[in-house]
């Protein structure tokens, strides 16, 4: 299996667009924002691909690295998410 590290960063942060400058200013660090800057780590087979999360599609991306297979995540985060990634590695949804 293969270790989940699509993009070669040391860290990872989820935060409001209003805090995006603190990693330059506190760690001296580009940030990034995926799905813009960096493409998504995988294909969305979902009707409205702009409205999922991107990490929901990062996670669910670091899952099928782990697993090799279909796989089902779940997140207890500030919201429960349960997405779904097929055998073909492609995200196809969840819920909130």
């Amino acid at each position: 299996m293969n270790k989940f590290d699509p993009f070669g960063f040391d860290y990872t942060i989820a935060c409001p667009l209003r805090l995006f400058a603190l990693p330059n200013q506190a760690l001296g660090e580009r940030a990034y924002i995926i799905g813009k800057d960096i493409p998504l780590p995988m294909t969305c087979w979902v009707d409205e691909p702009e409205k999922v999360g991107t990490d929901r599609v990062v996670s669910a991306a670091a899952a099928y690295d782990v697993v090799g297979d279909a796989v089902v995540v779940a997140d207890f985060g500030t919201a429960v998410t349960i997405n779904l990634v097929d055998q073909n590695g492609i995200f196809q949804g969840g819920v909130i």
